[in-house]
């Protein structure tokens, strides 16, 4: 059961990349609908702001039990400091985690409590994963959303500085289910090659709806962004599984953010 658990987390991060980025942030579509309007704000906050408190949420639902919650508040002051604040509850356990980035270095909280450096950044340190990306990466993204975004730019609701977004089964971009089902046949090839059991296997997995609703404000700022994605799958025995997602990413303090720090003492300490 974990190693099952943790093919399909792997699974659903992957899904929740592509659907945030297919029907939302990079749309090549008329400038005139809801996508263009949140694609411009979308681009404003995470290109553009270097000061903001960013707080993300996680759950996720399989079989109407939650299996997996998360919190993280992410402070970055928009030089190189930034402090993240981490909680997951994985239903059998708690977990705290802690980061600062501070003059050059990033350390973390152990289960312990205790400061350690973190030697490989990444997202755990609250960096900017957009923040690197060239104008022709961009547009390599806007071009591959695009073909994946199909026709949902159709179902678009624009209620002033409301966006929002709702996708049954049959709305859902052909390429995006293929996609979902071609990941999973990779995914499945590299679990049983490194000695994994095939009965944990995942298959015959179908988006049957997703969620969308975001809030902008007056600045062209994105305000607060909530998700909501509904996948089936089928086990090794054919039994069938429903797993709900649930992520929400809300921004503030835009320009007044101080993150957290720690003594330099203690930072030049920490080896």
């Amino acid at each position: 059961m974990k190693n099952k658990k943790k093919l399909l987390f792997s699974t659903i991060g992957i899904v929740i990349a592509v659907l945030v980025f297919t029907v939302t942030a990079f749309a090549s579509i008329n400038t005139a609908s809801g996508y263009d309007k949140y694609k411009k704000a979308l681009i404003n906050t995470t290109l553009n702001e270097k000061n903001y408190t960013a707080n993300i949420s996680l759950n996720i639902i399989i079989d109407d039990k939650n299996t997996l919650i998360s919190s993280n508040e992410v402070k970055n002051d928009g030089t190189d400091n930034v402090s993240t604040d981490m909680k997951i509850d994985s239903g059998n356990s708690i977990k705290k985690i802690k980061t600062i980035s501070q003059a050059g270095k990033t350390v973390y909280t152990d289960e312990n409590g205790e400061w350690n450096l973190l030697k490989k950044s990444g997202y755990l340190d609250g960096s900017n994963p957009f923040a690197n990306l060239t104008p022709v990466q961009i547009k390599f993204i806007e071009l591959l959303s695009d073909t994946l975004t199909g026709d949902t730019k159709n179902y678009i609701v624009t209620d002033g500085n409301n966006i929002s977004l709702t996708l049954s089964e049959n709305q859902i971009p052909e390429l995006s289910q293929l996609g979902l089902s071609s990941f999973m046949d990779v995914e499945n090839r590299f679990y049983i090659k490194n000695n994994e059991n095939a009965n944990n296997t995942v298959k015959d997995t179908i988006i049957k709806g997703f969620k969308f609703n975001a809030t902008l404000d007056d600045n062209n700022l994105v305000r607060d962004t909530k998700v909501t994605t509904k996948i089936t799958y089928k086990d090794a025995s054919d039994i069938s599984h429903e797993v709900i997602i649930n992520s929400e990413i809300s921004f503030d303090n835009f320009g007044s953010t101080v993150p957290e720090k720690i003594d330099d003492n203690i930072l030049n300490s920490i080896k």
